[in-house]
């Protein structure tokens, strides 16, 4: 059931099974199917039973059968009915090769007003930003997270005898980070991904999976001890540092063409940009593999230009036109990727047609 006690609709239905495969993965069970279940994930599998049997087809027996049909079903072939565009047909929630959670079930269980990963980014980052005595120690955290995704006992060791302006953001922001997750150790070794920096995985025959997942698969993982090393949280590490390095990128080129970005105070992320000319924008940069579930997101905050990594683009042809499609009634954001957004600060592509904040 729902929040308000009703049965859940298809689409909620939907985002019921990704917040609980993001339940399992968070508590390192997605293999590993120990009672009892958590409430969420058992939630969810009583709802798709229950709709199994009204619609006369055969049932998950369980919860190991349950992340299976999560494995092997793309959204294309999904037995309850989505709306055109909501995500992308050949979506699932769980990784097949890797046995992990998707982008798009973070994204998909961060949509609606129960969602949960990227609201749980949000609110403790507000936190932070509320504990820091000013918006520039904050912006300090926040840089820190960003760049600092994993940090080694030995880099712990390290800040603590020689860097004491940051073992004072350390101590503000340890809390946000815990030990490595065994599904992501191997043999007393921990992997990261050298183009998203992100948690990786070695998937045999040379191949490898990692948390950005739109990476090349043969790039060599770095290799680091996973004993003492502390790892950022999930949430974090999707809505806060897999954005935040392509954020940095576009600040730095802003910066070298004369233009000025300054954090929002109160916004955990959007920016202003202010151009040598004296024009001004508001912008928050993006890292999502649906634009339908984007567009959603960006009514949520002060935006008039939403901001994505070329390459999200590239892996996705009717990106741009699903979410423009998914825009809701009114709402008055362009979205541009890095390289068109360097390229009309630069003079070298004309900026969209001008859009109020919304």
């Amino acid at each position: 059931m729902t929040a308000d006690g009703t049965a859940p609709d298809d689409v909620e239905l939907f985002r019921m099974l990704a917040r609980a495969m993001i339940e399992l993965a968070e508590a390192d069970r997605l293999e590993s199917f120990a009672l009892p279940y958590p409430s969420g994930v058992q939630r969810a599998l009583d709802q798709v039973v229950l709709r199994c049997l009204h619609q006369g087809q055969t049932p998950p027996s369980g919860v190991p059968d349950l992340v299976r049909w999560c494995t092997k079903r793309v959204c294309a072939d999904w037995p309850f009915g989505l709306p055109a565009g909501f995500v992308g047909r050949g979506a699932s929630l769980v990784d097949a090769r890797a046995r992990m959670t998707t982008r798009m079930c973070a994204e998909v269980a961060s949509d609606g007003p129960a969602g949960v990963v990227e609201q749980q980014a949000l609110v403790l980052l507000a936190n932070l930003e509320t504990a820091a005595s000013s918006l520039t120690f904050f912006e300090t955290c926040r840089e820190f997270l960003i760049q600092r995704v994993l940090v080694t006992g030995a880099a712990i060791i390290r800040m603590r005898a020689t860097d004491p302006a940051a073992a004072l953001v350390w101590r503000r922001v340890g809390h946000l980070y815990g030990p490595i997750p065994q599904v992501y150790v191997e043999d007393g070794e921990f992997f990261v991904c050298p183009i998203c920096r992100l948690p990786a995985r070695r998937l045999g025959q040379g191949d490898v999976w990692c948390e950005g997942e739109l990476c090349p698969r043969d790039v060599a993982l770095e290799r680091h001890p996973a004993a003492g090393a502390q790892l950022l949280i999930p949430s974090l590490r999707r809505f806060l540092a897999l954005p935040g390095r392509a954020e940095r990128d576009v600040r730095t080129r802003l910066g070298q063409l004369g233009a000025d970005t300054a954090l929002l105070e109160g916004t955990q992320g959007s920016l202003q940009l202010r151009l040598p000319g004296g024009r001004s924008w508001t912008l928050r940069v993006h890292d999502r593999v649906e634009p339908a579930l984007l567009a959603a997101r960006v009514s949520a905050g002060p935006t008039s230009l939403a901001v994505v990594p070329e390459y999200v683009t590239q892996a996705r042809a009717d990106y741009r036109n699903a979410f423009e499609q998914a825009l809701p009634p009114g709402l008055q954001v362009s979205l541009v990727t890095d390289v068109e957004l360097i390229a009309m600060a630069s003079g070298a592509a004309t900026w969209p047609e001008r859009k109020h904040d919304a």
